[in-house]
Parts: structure tokens; sequence; C-alpha cells
């Protein structure tokens, strides 16, 4: 009976998520919760910027007797920043630079992203000492770091005494998906603010993950790798699996992964067949969340057999005029409705064929001077005629650089 007046050690968590990510936020949550101790107690922060009431109702579902969900709405702290993300990173991403400022009380407080399972009790992970140091991170193994690193290597608009060049490896480079972190450290660095300065200035090919490399370089204490480990040794460059001197390390975390990050645009609910995405199903299954997710990726899974979108030149929430409204068309049509990966505009087709549920104007190659848009996707099959296509835009003064055509055959 007297152990119920003992104090418990509060673990404060926190997410952040839009609204279509909630179903996938809602099954790490979960696989959290069910390998917290009671001896604990576990506060949960989700930072979103206006989620539907039905699926804060489901999330709040998940609280149990020593685990609350609070679901911190930022849209005031962020409304009117023009954050630039690219790649398949949302604006979500970037919430967790508000640390500081929403949680000034907690000396420490753990950072997780949302396409994780977690398989241990994160107050192992809360309790890790990491000295004083603004991060307790693991290094990114599993990433093309050619391209971060001349990334890292440009600090215009960072005015800080953490300085890119104390990044004396590429090895020190972290995954920022999984962070300890140090408040008051992180407040005085001034991280989030000058994070902040940061995206809404340039794009980094990593979003805020460059950025908190570039601002706490010299300060991260690196931890045990099963802490994180990155599922993009399976999917790889274009499909290729990679391992190297760098990333071997991962061969052995992946035996017992403490928490399991589905890393890059490849994600577990739409590719099950990929090693370690049974943990990701094994949770599903429990939750209320497993239904939704099997009818976004599965229910119309032939979207996705022959045709495919090109993702990797298209950044996501651009305006986009689809040219072409054949075969191809259609089917990139449907996939960008399914997934809100961008915003297509309009329909350029010579034909002004009539879509049954087209809810975007279908023009013609004169009209399109008339659209503020960010890329035309050429959506044919041929080469020999995307170039003609190509060569006809061009003619009409649009850049070369805002046309874009990929062979669409998956």
């Amino acid at each position: 009976m007297g152990n119920r007046n003992i104090a418990k050690t509060v673990i404060p968590v926190v997410f952040a998520a839009d609204e279509k990510y909630v179903p996938y936020l809602g099954v790490a949550l979960y696989s959290l919760i069910k390998n917290v101790s009671l001896e604990n107690e576990y506060q949960i922060f989700i930072l979103n910027t206006g989620l539907s009431v039905v699926q804060r109702k489901r999330l709040k579902q998940l609280e149990t007797e020593n685990v609350s969900i609070n679901l911190c709405d930022v849209s005031e702290l962020v409304g009117g920043k023009d954050i630039k993300t690219g790649a398949h990173f949302s604006q979500a991403t970037a919430y967790r630079l508000l640390i500081d400022q929403l949680f000034p009380e907690y000396k420490k407080i753990l950072y997780l992203d949302s396409d994780i399972i977690v398989r241990r009790d994160v107050a192992e992970l809360y309790q890790t000492d990491i000295g004083e140091n603004i991060f307790g991170a693991v290094r990114a193994r599993l990433f093309p770091f050619t391209f971060v690193f001349i990334n890292l290597t440009d600090t215009d608009g960072c005015n800080t005494p953490l300085y890119i060049n104390k990044i004396k490896s590429i090895k020190d480079y972290f995954n920022a998906g999984i962070l300890v972190i140090n408040v008051d450290l992180f407040a005085e660095y001034e991280i989030g603010k000058k994070g902040m300065e940061m995206l809404c200035q340039k794009q980094y090919l990593t979003a805020d993950q460059d950025v908190l490399n570039i601002l706490s370089a010299g300060y991260v204490e690196f931890i045990d790798g099963r802490w994180n480990v990155e599922w993009e040794h399976l999917t790889g460059i274009n499909g290729v699996p990679v391992i190297d001197d760098t990333r071997k390390g991962t061969l052995e975390y992946i035996q017992d992964p403490y928490i399991v990050h589905y890393t890059s645009h490849i994600k577990p609910w739409a590719h099950p067949e990929i090693e370690l995405a049974e943990y990701f199903w094994m949770y599903a299954r429990e939750t209320f969340f497993y239904e939704e997710i099997l009818f976004r990726n599965f229910v119309f899974q032939e979207l996705w057999n022959h045709y495919l979108f090109p993702w990797g030149s298209v950044d996501p929430h651009k305006k986009v005029i689809l040219y072409g409204f054949g075969n191809v068309g259609h089917i990139f049509y449907e996939q960008i409705k399914k997934t809100d990966y961008c915003n297509i505009i309009a329909i350029c087709d010579k034909r002004r064929v009539i879509g049954d549920t087209l809810t975007v104007p279908l023009i013609h190659i004169e009209d399109i001077a008339g659209f503020d848009f960010d890329y035309i996707v050429i959506a044919v099959e041929q080469e020999k005629i995307a170039k003609e296509i190509r060569s006809d835009l061009q003619k009409t003064g649009i850049s070369s650089d805002k046309i874009v055509w990929q062979n669409p055959i998956r």
C-alpha cells in the first residue's frame, strides 16, 4: 500500500505529426506503450497544427494509467513561416525546433520520429548520460553521405559558435529521428531559433536534420546504435541494399533493435515484404488504425504495379501541372490523389479529354502561362515523345529546370 505514494520518474517524450501521418504515429505510440515500465510516468506530447477531432480522439484513447498523451497545437508558432523541407519530409519534422519554447520546465526530453517501432522501454534511453552535450544521438549510417557532406559545408546564415568545421568526419553526422535533448543547452545555444531561421532561408537536403547537425557540431554524445536502427540498409539507394564500412555495424544492430526506424521514402506500410517490416505490422494489427492503414495502402494497389510518379524529382507540397492524361497521366493523377504528395493544379492535354473524377482544370499548352506552378511533369511512356513535349514547352518560355520527365515504367 505504501508504494503507491512513491513519486514516479517522469519520462517526457515528444513526437510531431500531420493529419495524414496519424495512423503511423498511432502504431509507433502503441509500440512505445507496450514496452513501458509501471515504475515510471510517461508524458507524451504530439506537436501538430490542427488534427481532426476523430484522429485526436483515437490518439487519446491510447492513454493508460501511467502514459498521458497531450496534443500540442503549434499553429501560432509556425504560422506564416516559409519552412523549406524537400524530398519526402513534411513541415512537421521542423516542429522539434520549438522544444525549448514549449517545454522549458524539463531539463531533458526525448524526441522520437513517427515512422518507428519501439521494442524496449524508452526510459532506458532517457536515462542515458549525454554529459554536457546538446544531444544524445546515433550516427547516421544509412544515407548517401557525399551529398549530405556537401550540404553541411554550406553554412550561409549560420551565426553560431558551434561551427560546422567541428565535424571532423562524416561519421560524426547523426540521424535526428531519435534524440535525447538537453533542453537547457538547446535553449542556451538557440538551436531552435537559429534552426528555424535557416530552414526559412534555404532548402537543406535532409531538412532540419542537416540544420541540427550544423548547429550542434562538437556537442553530441553518440549513443548505442540499437536505439536507432535505420532500415535504409535494406531498402538501399534506388532499391539496392548498401552495406559498406560505414554501415556494417547495422548488421549487428538488426539482430536486436531497440527502436526500428523506417528511414527514407520507403515505408513498411507500403512494402511489407522488406525485412524488419514485420515489427510494424505486429503492432499495427493490435491498433484501431490497422484497417485505415490497409485501406490507404493496398485497396488500390494496382495503381503502383506498372507506372510510378517521379517522386525523386518533384519536391512534396509543390504545385504541379500534369502534361498528358493518357494511361500514364491517369495513373500519376490517382497516385497523387491517394498520397497527397504534391498539389496538381491543372492537367494539360491536347485532346481536351474529360475525366470522370477530375477536380482540376483541363488546359492546353498556351494556357500554362496563366498558372503559378513549380513543375510540369510529363506523363508519357516514350522518351522520344517526352523530348518533343519538352521542346514545345521550352518554346513557350518555360524554364527547363521546371520540366520533369522520367521513364515511368516501374
